[in-house]
């Protein structure tokens, strides 16, 4: 094998697989190697720690006759990464890989790619059966087309309020599901839930259709959706996403994520008030700094509305304290100071409402201060629990994802 790449192309590809290369030495010897083939055009790299496959397609001017080997991830994008911008040359004689480029020349050692595990090449296709809020059950015979940008969006909103407790694994994911001609994205913790959704204007796509994605795979995805368009396919273990000379697949998993349109709240008690997101943020961020970075424990905000104003207020141990008032618009609801208004405070998670507002997308946010949303008990019942509602406001849901997250209060204070 003997051919002639550009650095930049061969250098993110590298980077880009980094993705799917194993971190540790659990699993197969393999899970920290780059497979390295080509034929014809076509230059492809390839890693895969068992959980998470990359696939990176770079197209070559000359074609090549069929070769395959593996090398070290971490030793191959060590060398590329410090080389010039420019050509570079690669030729394969027995077990070494030379790479040179003006003066520099590199020799390393590869091995025989035969045992490397490869992407699943044929994904299972099997009639749906079940509920909309369960894993994937099928596939379709087409894969269910998304614009790139909008499905890079509603992951990179939702992500982030996946659980990390071990026990809960259906929360440990970001349930991605097509369902009446929408595509859309759900994570939750038991604390907060965020919803993304986004039409993809295809009435045949009102199949039912869902998977349950590794954070991990999620945030791949969405950084893959930035760049291009992309084609997922749901299998039943699998999710496979597409974009021209990128493929990533990911094992799903095995659990049913809970019906979560049911803690969605439906009965609204106060306000919902507009406000600037990034004047919301910076607020936050100000409240936020009588918290003690050195504590594992968390600091709550209490929300409240007074006219024309959404206060915040902190504590931290009963002495450090901080307070502030930003100027909101109403939106809908009783003005703060109506004797039939509900005047009260929502203590929340200050961590989540901060993270909700820097990934929800758009210049304003709605925020519904007072909303009654339902929590599963472990009884397996549900009792109704104060919640804090987040927006984005958007001009035409045709073309924009909605953004939504729902944070449940720690109380209801006078």
């Amino acid at each position: 094998m003997r051919l002639t790449i550009d650095k930049s192309e061969l250098a993110s590809a590298v980077s880009l697989a980094g993705n799917s290369v194993s971190v540790n030495d659990v699993g197969h010897r393999n899970f920290k190697y780059a497979k390295l083939s080509c034929q014809d055009h076509s230059f492809v790299v390839e890693t895969s720690n068992g959980d998470l496959w990359t696939e990176i397609d770079l197209y070559l001017k000359e074609p090549q006759a069929p070769w395959r080997s593996m090398i070290p991830h971490a030793q191959l994008q060590g060398v590329i990464s410090n080389l010039d911008d420019g050509a570079i040359d690669l030729m394969a004689e027995d077990d070494v890989l030379k790479l040179s480029q003006g003066g520099y020349n590199a020799q390393l050692q590869i091995r025989d790619a035969t045992d490397f595990q490869s992407a699943p090449s044929a994904i299972p296709c099997q009639p749906y059966s079940g509920e909309a809020d369960s894993p994937g059950r099928g596939i379709p015979q087409k894969p269910t087309w998304s614009p790139g940008r909008p499905l890079s969006v509603i992951l990179k909103a939702v992500v982030s309020s996946v659980s990390t407790l071990p026990d809960r694994p259906y929360l440990t994911g970001v349930h991605l599901s097509v369902w009446g001609g929408k595509l859309t994205a759900v994570a939750a913790n038991g604390g907060r839930i965020a919803i993304g959704t986004f039409p993809l204007g295809n009435s045949e796509e009102s199949a039912r259709k869902g998977a349950l994605l590794p954070p991990a795979l999620a945030s791949h995805i969405a950084k893959m959706a930035d760049m291009d368009e992309v084609n997922l396919w749901f299998a039943s273990r699998y999710v496979r996403a597409e974009a021209p000379g990128v493929a990533i697949t990911g094992l799903l998993i095995d659990a049913i994520f809970p019906p979560w349109r049911r803690a969605i709240p439906d009965e609204f008690i106060g306000s919902t008030v507009r406000v600037d997101r990034q004047r919301l943020i910076r607020a936050l961020n100000r409240v936020n700094g009588v918290a003690d970075k050195r504590s594992k424990t968390s600091l709550a905000v209490e929300l409240s509305l007074r006219p024309g104003k959404l206060c915040l207020f902190a504590q931290r141990g009963g002495k450090d304290s901080a307070r502030e008032a930003i100027d909101v618009e109403l939106i809908d609801g009783l003005s703060p100071g109506d004797p039939y208004a509900h005047d009260e405070t929502f203590p929340v998670e200050l961590s989540y409402l901060i993270d909700a507002a820097k990934v929800t997308s758009g210049d304003l946010l709605d925020i519904q201060v007072s909303a009654i949303a339902e929590e599963k008990l472990s009884s397996g019942g549900f009792r109704n629990v104060p919640a804090v509602g987040l927006k984005n406001v958007i001009d035409c849901e045709e073309s924009t994802p909605v953004i939504q997250h729902w944070i449940m209060a720690r109380g209801r204070n006078k």
